[in-house]
């Protein structure tokens, strides 16, 4: 009779935190394309949000920290955008990733913005986004479906220019990928 060696806690462990994570490693976040996740929630007033009552409406969606230094640059620009193009239709949401809403308050005093505002303490919605970067924002185009998605700060002056095209195009409904004309770009058939 052949004896197996007793696995240690900490092996043992780590394999109950496989187990245990396993499906939640299964889905991969949204991509371009997909419908946005659910996203339901209050704002900082409290009243109550729901991200499928924007259906007919292009939204930029920001999730972003207080302890975040190029959310400081991004969210007056997000501000600007919404006011240039609200009355085309479109709206923005940030939704903080801050622990405390102190935190929250604090920055919006410092960097005020004019757009709605979710609070996300526990990090489920950004989880739900797969939201690995501070700022990471989803461009959805009037379906509610993704169109682009923009991960933090390095890059984010360079990023400017094509994010604001491709907002300008979900705002005249003509998809991603395709020339100012609305056909396909060179190379994308």
């Amino acid at each position: 009779m052949r004896l197996h060696p007793i696995p240690s806690l900490r092996t043992c462990l780590f394999a109950a935190c496989h187990f245990l994570t396993a499906g939640s490693l299964v889905a991969a976040p949204p991509g371009a394309g997909q419908p946005a996740p659910v996203l339901q929630s209050t704002d900082l007033d409290g009243h109550p949000f729901s991200l499928a009552a924007l259906k007919g409406h292009v939204v930029i969606l920001d999730f972003w920290a207080s302890w975040c230094g190029p959310c400081r640059k991004s969210l007056p620009g997000l501000d600007h955008l919404q006011s240039k193009y609200k009355g085309q239709g479109l709206r923005v949401v940030g939704v903080s990733l801050d622990e405390t809403q102190d935190a929250v308050t604090d920055f919006l005093t410092n960097v005020p913005v004019h757009f709605t505002i979710l609070q996300d303490p526990f990090g489920t919605t950004g989880q739900t986004f797969g939201v690995v970067a501070m700022p990471t924002t989803f461009l959805l185009d009037r379906e509610g479906r993704i169109a682009a998605r923009f991960e933090g700060g390095d890059h984010l002056e360079a990023a400017v220019a094509p994010s604001r095209q491709r907002t300008e195009r979900t705002m005249r409904g003509i998809p991603s990928g395709t020339a100012p004309c609305g056909c396909p770009s060179p190379g994308r058939g």
